[in-house]
């Protein structure tokens, strides 16, 4: 019995495989991945190999070369969060690159020589001076320092580059003595000297090795000079007033070019050479424009003028990173140019050849946004879409033809729509904002931190529209979905941005991007304070359908005529605007309006809220949850606005386990680390309306992935600790760093509690290593939690270093067929929920954890992560199921649970992202289709990947390797022999009749 039961799990787990398997020309059909890099800090140009490519080094701790002609990525390396890129250079101040693949360093006041395969040639060092720079060629090394003694005095070492040998004593630059805070120093080496060029006070100095000296008197002090090496010959200078191009010509200081610019203007410029002639381009800054400039060395006169559209709003600049200037042989003369805006451009002439938009690695937020039906969106075509005095004064006729206009336009729009079925998704248009058959189309509209908002089409990953909110020094801080698309009004998007004194809101049409206003409500909103946080309230606005949303502040002063809730320190709740219509749709909700606040990962409470009619409205705390000392909230889940199918788990014996579907519990993981340095990881389940406490489990030994992250700085690849929730289940992630960071009480190995609830009792069960008891935990003002084993949890600290995925699913009650008596659900009158805890070790690290929607939530759900392998890799909810049993009973086989094994194996036909390196996730989102097959994912970060998802398989659209033409011919067949049949039978009955 027992073998057949194995080969039908066989089957099952092999037919699985096999149907969600993805073929090699399937890849890219359903799903966009975009490659990208960061903004740029650093931007160089490399031509080994004949081949011109573009070195960039970028905020996002990678390292990239990038394609000239196209701005393509050849090849990316992205380094780990600890390895932070300071600057790179082919020559740079402490560290040359030699053309075999040699490095030359200093660290440590050591200069130090590596070979190709990294091991060390040579290391000079003097105990009597402290190293700051090192300059020179492949001929002559020259090491610049200070003395030890108390004169600080420059001095200079020339070195043999191939032994590291000492080719003369040491030198004395100058007399001055050296202080790093007021001296500059950078090498130009011309065609037969090395010059170390410096500046002091208001002098700039130029000395060759061999003791030549130039000087040249500045016009500013040394704290608003910034000199620059440009070339091997050529350095400037950059005043508040001016910027000058000096060359060191037959042992002189030269100066070739002097530009006046405003105090207030920002400035950047780069050099080149193009066999003899050198090329400088200059890019000032203001706060309407930014002008670039391109002269040839020796001429006043600029070959072309590039003017730079400035994006911002408010009067901020825009502010240039990096400016290359460079030739090709085949190509000419190029500009590259990289900024606070995200962008790099690469300039022939004043024509952009390509523009790599990097600002969507700085993604703060992102939402789906459901586009309309073409037929339903016609409506505001309506011949009722008129004023009271219109309507009054309109004549029947009038109103006849506008009903048949009206008609006519919503046959166009259905006519329209109806098209689209017929369409592949490759050959349909997509510049149209209309919802397609399946519910695959919709809008993802992202918001960057700098303030860029952008809406990317989800079939072809195309950019549908993109625009500049607020200012440069504006951060974003929250994008929410104010009204879903309805008849007549198009989706409304909230945008919710900062600087250090004020708060900005701004709402947009989600599917133009343009202002949305309606009425006397203004598109925007300016509050002279900081928000402490902006909610949506489960209300909405009676005249434009839009949600209502409550900002708390900590000082309010300013009031706004917008449809948010303001809240101050002194608990006053300012309703926006002061209407009628508004009060009465706040206080008709008055008793359902709970909300609680929390500062997120690294704080360490989460507080709970409600409003009330005092006069005015008013804000009552009504519970605080409180971490303990040296602990922080790590993870917090977000509660959802799901949807569901069941309401129970029918098991094997036709009895049902009603799920606790309470849309107020809030899951959380905090994080101890106690004075002898053992780990304490919670797994904590609250109600957010009465703060009680469903479940509290303790996992010793457990905590971040890198120890040595600052326990207040999550996210990332060092975390790990991620949460989420949906339905009656919650998933954490979490690495287990064994007994040797655990505080283990009682080593007593005993057998796990029995999880088949009250069926078939397990006799043989593998004994596991007990962990010590969890305290009961307080929430301050909250209910008390009833006495409960789901009250805490003991759970397994393993021998083993790993990660473990842990999950919970709540039931109302641990007894089947027990549901709550009330007739609606209420939290404070809750029953006492049950909850089962099961943990699984799993191979890979997590950077983001997300699950599947789909239509109906009737299709299985999945469980996304994020990898440390760069893959998105999805699990079935089935295989994380804490009621998986370790030896199944016979209603567990009737129930087709699976045999619970600590380990999840991967399987790579679940990666979703197949072969793709999706880099730097910091977030998965997800959103249903039309069909109930299938869910929409979107995971950002580094790169944006999107993708469908069908973990139940397509079960309600045609395969496609479907016989759709027998179909047909089966249905005509079926038609003629109908008609023939027909037939016979209507002369038969008339032959009967005449009888």
């Amino acid at each position: 019995m027992r073998l057949i039961y194995f080969n039908s799990y066989l089957i099952y787990f092999i037919l699985l495989n096999l149907s969600v398997g993805l073929f090699e020309d399937q890849t890219g059909l359903a799903d966009w991945h975009k490659t990208l890099i960061g903004t740029a800090k650093f931007i160089n140009y490399d031509r080994s190999n004949k081949k011109t490519k573009l070195i960039v080094s970028t905020n996002k701790n990678v390292i990239a070369s990038l394609n000239h002609k196209d701005g393509s990525i050849l090849w990316r390396q992205h380094l780990d969060e600890q390895d932070i890129i300071l600057k790179t250079a082919t020559t740079d101040d402490d560290m040359k690159l030699y053309p075999n693949g040699e490095v030359l360093s200093l660290v440590n006041n050591q200069v130090q020589r590596y070979g190709k395969s990294g091991n060390i040639i040579w290391t000079w060092t003097n105990k009597s001076v402290s190293i700051h720079h090192i300059f020179g060629s492949s001929k002559k090394l020259v090491v610049l320092g200070t003395s030890q003694a108390e004169d600080y005095e420059l001095k200079y070492f020339t070195l043999n580059p191939v032994m590291g040998t000492p080719i003369a004593d040491e030198r004395l630059l100058d007399t001055f003595k050296y202080d790093p805070s007021e001296t500059k120093l950078l090498d130009v080496q011309n065609e037969k000297e090395l010059w170390i060029v410096w500046s002091n006070v208001n002098l700039i100095f130029a000395k060759n090795v061999d003791g030549n000296a130039e000087k040249v008197v500045l016009k500013a002090s040394l704290e608003e000079v910034t000199i620059r090496k440009l070339s091997a010959s050529h350095f400037s200078l950059t005043t508040k007033g001016s910027i000058q191009l000096f060359d060191l010509r037959n042992g002189e200081i030269v100066t070739e070019l002097e530009f006046s610019i405003n105090e207030n203007d920002k400035v950047n410029h780069a050099l080149t050479a193009i066999k003899d002639k050198y090329y400088f381009a200059k890019i000032i800054t203001s706060e309407q424009n930014a002008q670039i400039e391109v002269f040839e060395v020796g001429s006043k006169n600029p070959l072309y003028n590039i003017q730079v559209t400035n994006p911002f709003e408010g009067g901020n600049a825009l502010e240039i990173a990096q400016l290359v200037l460079f030739n090709t042989e085949s190509t000419g003369l190029r500009l590259v140019m990289s900024g606070n805006d995200g962008l790099i451009k690469m300039y022939k002439g004043e024509a952009i050849l390509w523009i790599r938009e990097e600002y969507l690695t700085e993604i703060a937020t992102a939402e789906f946004i459901e586009l309309p039906k073409a037929g339903l969106f016609s409506e505001e075509h309506d011949e009722l879409n008129e004023s009271v005095e219109e309507t009054e004064k309109i004549s029947p006729l009038t109103r006849y033809f506008r009903r048949w206009s009206s008609q006519l336009l919503k046959l166009q729009a259905y006519l329209k729509a109806g098209n689209l079925l017929f369409k592949s998704e490759e050959t349909s248009e997509t510049n149209n904002f209309f919802r397609d058959a399946f519910g695959f189309k919709k809008l993802i509209v992202f918001a960057t931190k700098r303030g860029m908002i952008v809406a990317i089409d989800t079939l072809s990953g195309d950019v549908a529209w993109r625009r500049y909110v607020g200012a440069s020094t504006m951060e974003v801080k929250q994008l929410s979905l104010v009204r879903s698309s309805v008849i007549k009004f198009p989706p409304v998007i909230l945008i919710v941005a900062e600087n250090t004194k004020e708060t900005v809101l701004r709402r947009l049409n989600a599917i133009t991007g343009a202002d949305y206003t309606f009425g006397d409500i203004p598109s925007s909103v300016k509050l002279p304070f900081l928000a402490t946080q902006v909610f949506k309230l489960p209300i909405e606005e009676s005249s434009d359908r839009t949600h209502i949303f409550a900002i708390l502040s900590p000082d309010l002063k300013v009031m706004s005529s917008f449809y948010f809730i303001l809240l101050n320190a002194n608990v006053q709740v300012y309703l926006f605007p002061d209407t009628p219509e508004s009060f009465s749709a706040v206080e008709e909700k008055l008793s359902f309006l709970n909300f609680y606040l929390t500062e997120g990962p690294g704080s360490k409470s989460i507080a709970g809220y409600s409003l009330i009619k005092d006069g005015n409205f008013a804000s009552v705390k009504n519970w605080e949850y409180l971490t303990e000392e040296s602990e922080v909230i790590a993870a917090l889940a977000t509660i959802g606005d799901n949807k569901v199918s069941s309401l129970g788990r029918v098991l094997g014996d036709r009895s049902v386990y009603y799920k606790y579907l309470s849309p107020n519990f809030l899951s959380f993981v905090t994080l101890k680390t106690s004075e002898s340095s053992k780990l304490i990881l919670s797994i904590n389940v609250v109600d957010t309306v009465t703060g009680s406490l469903l479940y509290s489990g303790a996992v010793d030994g457990a905590g971040l992935l890198d120890l040595d992250t600052d326990i207040a700085n999550f996210g990332g690849a060092s975390s790990s600790v991620y949460i989420t929730q949906f339905e009656n289940r919650v998933v954490a992630t979490y690495f287990n760093h064994g007994p040797e960071f655990a505080d283990v009480e009682d080593e007593t190995v005993v057998p796990p509690q029995n999880q088949n609830l009250g069926k078939e009792k397990v006799t043989e069960e593998k004994p596991r290593r007990k962990s010590k008891n969890v305290k009961q935990r307080k929430v301050k003002g909250g209910a008390e939690l009833p006495t409960s084993e789901a009250a805490s949890e003991n759970l397994v600290t393993p021998n083993t270093k790993q990660m473990e995925l842990l999950v919970l699913e709540i039931f109302e009650d641990f007894k089947p067929n027990v549901r709550l008596t009330n007739e609606t659900f209420s939290s404070h009158e809750r029953g006492n929920p049950h909850v089962l805890a099961q943990t699984f070790s799993f191979s890979h690290g997590v950077s983001s954890i997300g699950v599947t929607q789909t239509h109906n939530s009737i299709t299985t759900r999945e469980i996304i992560f994020a990898l440390g392998s760069d893959q998105i890799y999805c699990l079935n909810k089935r295989i994380l199921d804490p009621r998986r049993p370790l030896v199944p009973s016979n209603f567990d086989k009737e129930e087709m649970l699976i045999p619970y094994k600590a380990h999840i194996d991967f399987n790579p036909k679940e990666v979703a992202s197949y072969n793709l390196a999706v880099i730097g996730v910091e977030k998965i989102i997800s959103s249903p289709s039309a069909l109930e097959s299938t869910s929409l994912i979107c995971s950002y970060g580094l790169d944006i990947f999107f993708t469908r998802r069908t973990p139940s398989q397509a079960f309600d659209v045609l395969s496609e390797d479907f016989n759709r033409g027998g179909l047909i011919l089966t249905i005509v067949l079926l038609l003629i022999a109908i008609q023939v049949s027909k037939k016979k039978v209507d002369h038969k009955t008339l032959v009967e009749a005449w009888k």
